[in-house]
């Protein structure tokens, strides 16, 4: 769609080309569920280094540093590859300042939070004989025959001021 009118631009993209072609970023959950580790994996590896601070953080992604995946499995002291994921995307969140990617981060992991809502319910009776009922019964009905008196006055008066 062209912008308004007088705009020198023209088209930002090129007809069927998007405007985002790489697509939305992908989480760290699902990158993580692609390499091959399992959701409890990833799990335990949030639980625990949600704990860390920050210069625990790097230091455990330093260990790491320059070192293939199949050198840090063979090695006892390393940390697992998984660690060092979850300890850079922890830190880049937190380079960022964004504490929403932290949440979606632990929601993925965790879960939501359930809320638990106390309610409190009385029954009341109400209970009236059935002269009483039709006694009401009686008074909405004329109610209901004097709103269509009004009504029907009202339109008979709209009509004489339309003439």
């Amino acid at each position: 769609m062209p912008f308004e009118k007088g705009n020198s631009e023209g088209r930002k993209f090129q007809k069927g080309q998007s405007g985002n072609p790489k697509g939305r970023r992908k989480s760290i959950y699902t990158v993580l569920k692609k390499k091959g580790f399992q959701k409890d994996d990833v799990r335990k590896a949030f639980l625990e280094l949600l704990h860390y601070d920050k210069i625990e953080l790097e230091e455990l992604i330093s260990r790491n540093k320059g070192k293939s995946v199949e050198q840090i499995e063979k090695e006892d002291s390393a940390v697992p590859s998984l660690y060092t994921t979850v300890a850079r995307s922890l830190l880049k969140a937190e380079a960022k300042g964004e504490m929403r990617y932290i949440d979606k981060l632990v929601e993925q992991v965790i879960g939501k939070s359930h809320q638990t809502i106390e309610t409190k319910t009385e029954v009341v009776e109400i209970s009236a004989s059935e002269e009483e009922l039709k006694a009401k019964l009686a008074k909405i009905e004329a109610d209901k025959a004097r709103l269509e008196e009004i009504k029907a006055q009202l339109n008979d008066g709209k009509a004489k001021n339309k003439s």
